[in-house]
């Protein structure tokens, strides 16, 4: 032992001391005269040179998250397994959440690094500040370590997240907006919003709507599955199948089922007007339009949302009504009718000329089409 007046130190050999074990130190002194103290001095003493183990559970690595999908508490746990003395575990567990060169640092992102300490047990960690706010359409890196009571720290344990607050876009593409004379599917288009770091979208992510605006009756209300009935004040969404890759992605598709097809279809319910709206929802849970979360409402769907339709399956009829008779010797008009249930968009004749076997065109020298060309 080496010493001065009043005070001494020993230099340890690195070989006597193995981690994750209890040392005893004693001390007592002796004079020149040699005497030995009676009372000594102790302190016992983990010795510990291994670092403990940190991870990060929430949020998921390359999710993306959002103020409706939301990506706190962060939480984790930490370990030193590989030890069995209390003072070679784990005594305090830190997080630093990064955006780029900034540093959180409990009220403002700002320089780093930064640590801050986490609350709970070490092995079943969480942290959570209310002023902790993510910006869209960015990317942040969580980190977590672990230190011993030794003071030994364990490699970081990252997971990098996205943060999207923009919602997607959706459009009906077929049927087209004004007459039809039917339709068996809904097809249209859907992306989110054209961010770097955004959620996009799943197979699951468009729904659609159908209301009856107008028409015989007076079942003007959404459809459920069954019906269009008045009570009906608030849509049921249907879900439609989006591709996600290849060629056809963002593109989806709802096939009707037959109960509405037979709605649509039935002759009592001819000249009517409907609506087909669609929603999508990303993966972040932002929506479209309407709540978040919970899906929209009459009241939540915008005035230009979707397209309306008229069903008109019924045929125009026409009718020659001029010439009339077997024989003329001037006929410098043809006449005739047509009607339809709603409305003729225009009405088309033909002429044949029997004994040539050719078509009235005036597009052709002489107005008649060759021999047995229509």
């Amino acid at each position: 032992v080496k010493q001065g007046p009043t005070s001494w130190y020993y230099t340890i050999p690195g070989v006597i001391l193995a981690s994750d074990r209890v040392y005893t130190v004693s001390a007592r002194a002796r004079d020149y005269a040699g005497n030995y103290s009676t009372v000594y001095s102790t302190y016992a003493f983990t010795y510990d040179s291994l670092p403990p183990y940190a991870s990060v559970s929430f949020p998921l690595h390359s999710a993306t998250y959002s103020r409706v999908k939301l990506s706190t508490p962060i939480a984790g746990s930490s370990n030193q397994d590989d030890q069995a003395e209390p003072y070679s575990k784990v005594s305090s567990v830190l997080v630093q959440i990064t955006s780029g060169t900034l540093c959180f640092n409990g009220a403002a992102f700002g320089a780093c690094p930064y640590w801050l300490p986490t609350s709970g047990a070490p092995d079943a960690w969480s942290y959570n500040d209310a002023d902790l706010d993510f910006s869209g359409d960015m990317e942040y890196v969580v980190e977590a370590k672990a230190v011993d009571h030794a003071g030994n720290e364990s490699a970081p344990a990252a997971v990098a997240i996205k943060f999207d607050v923009n919602g997607p876009a959706s459009k009906i593409i077929y049927p087209l907006p004004g007459f039809t004379t039917g339709f068996a599917y809904v097809a249209g288009t859907a992306a989110d919003a054209a961010d770097a770091f955004r959620a996009d979208l799943a197979t699951y992510s468009v729904r659609v709507a159908f209301k009856r605006v107008s028409g015989p009756g007076t079942d003007y209300g959404w459809w459920n599955g069954a019906n269009f009935a008045a009570v009906n004040a608030n849509p049921t969404w249907f879900e439609a199948a989006l591709s996600t890759f290849g060629v056809n992605s963002g593109k989806f598709t709802y096939a009707l089922p037959g109960a509405l097809q037979a709605y649509l279809t039935d002759p009592l319910k001819q000249n009517s007007v409907y609506r087909v709206v669609p929603w999508s929802l990303d993966l972040a849970l932002n929506p479209e339009y309407g709540p978040a979360p919970g899906l929209p409402q009459n009241a939540h769907i915008p005035p230009g949302a979707g397209v309306t339709v008229n069903f008109d399956p019924e045929r125009p009829v026409s009718r020659v009504t001029l010439p009339s008779q077997p024989a003329y010797n001037s006929l410098p008009v043809i006449a005739g009718t047509s009607k339809d249930n709603i409305a003729v968009a225009e009405t088309r004749i033909t002429v044949y000329l029997v004994d040539t076997d050719r078509y009235y065109d005036p597009s052709f020298p002489g107005a008649w089409s060759p021999t047995g060309q229509t």
